[in-house]
């Protein structure tokens, strides 16, 4: 992402450039901020400690695993639909599948 140029009157209203643009570059993340109990602060912090990563790094690991989490329960949650379906047709094998198959098309 090119950073933004920003005209003389800003920057020096900030007084943080000598030039005619001061470039100012674009964060490529967010800041969050959350509350949590003391406790988990600390079991946080001993988890992101023994796993020898920081704050941020065990914060998306943990949100990858529970996306993850997610589809995994999600999937076998339509697995479990499906089967029941199939199982209210009488479908209990591939070959009851082939035939429900040639009995659609005929």
């Amino acid at each position: 992402m090119p950073p933004t140029r920003v005209s003389l009157g800003a920057c020096r209203r900030v007084g943080k450039c000598n030039n005619v643009y001061y470039m100012v570059a674009k964060r490529t993340s967010r800041v969050l901020t959350v509350s949590v109990p003391p406790e988990t602060a600390e079991a946080f912090d001993r988890l992101a400690e023994s796993e020898g990563r920081n704050r941020s790094e065990m914060f998306r690991e943990i949100l990858r695993v529970y996306e993850r989490l997610q589809r995994k329960q999600t999937f076998e949650s339509l697995q479990r639909y499906g089967a029941a379906q199939a199982a209210r047709v009488g479908v209990r094998t591939e070959k009851d599948v082939e035939r429900l198959i040639r009995e659609a098309r005929d």
